[in-house]
């Protein structure tokens, strides 16, 4: 700690009452090195003036934790998994040709007729996206490849690569993954 620190520090503590004028001059003549030696402990009965840095870097290191595992929470759960309502995921089989995706009905009546969303390569909402309207049980949807785009417009190119893994939910239903 620096000089004016620690003089700053002895004015505060006499301030407070923590120490006497006669401690207080002591005290800085010894600091300054003039004088006698400082007191050891400040009179007895009287406590230091306690300083709000610990309280600063608790709240801080509180606020950080908190902030740590909400960015944990968004980025590594899939869309649907934070909102705190659970529900099922979709019944369905997906199947893949070189061109297009097939999504059929294996099960999940309540979700005929809402819009689903299926990612593909990588993990919801960071890849490839395209929405349909869910088809009736034990009916199908085809999806085009082609119409499969990233937030930033790109479009995913079946010839240059192929489907490795695909998300699908929406409708009130948890995205689940297949491979």
């Amino acid at each position: 700690m620096s000089l004016p620190d620690e003089l700053e520090k002895l004015r505060k503590l006499h301030q407070d009452g923590a120490l006497t004028s006669a401690e207080f001059e002591a005290a800085k003549g010894a600091l300054i090195g003039v004088g006698t030696r400082p007191a050891a402990l400040p009179a007895q009965g009287k406590e230091p003036a306690k300083s709000g840095c610990f309280l600063i870097a608790l709240a801080v290191v509180v606020l950080s934790c908190v902030g740590y595992f909400f960015l944990v929470a968004v980025f590594n759960d899939p869309p649907g998994a934070i909102s705190g309502v659970r529900e099922k995921t979709l019944s369905v089989s997906i199947q893949h040709s070189p061109t297009e995706i097939r999504i059929t009905n294996t099960g999940s009546s309540r979700a005929i007729g809402e819009e689903i969303t299926i990612y593909i390569n990588g993990m919801p909402p960071f890849t490839y996206k395209a929405t349909a309207q869910f088809p009736a049980l034990n009916e199908y949807v085809d999806i085009p490849l082609a119409s499969f785009v990233k937030k930033n417009g790109q479009r995913f190119n079946p010839a240059n690569e192929a489907v490795v893994e695909t998300w699908i939910g929406g409708a009130g239903y948890d995205f689940q993954q297949r491979r």
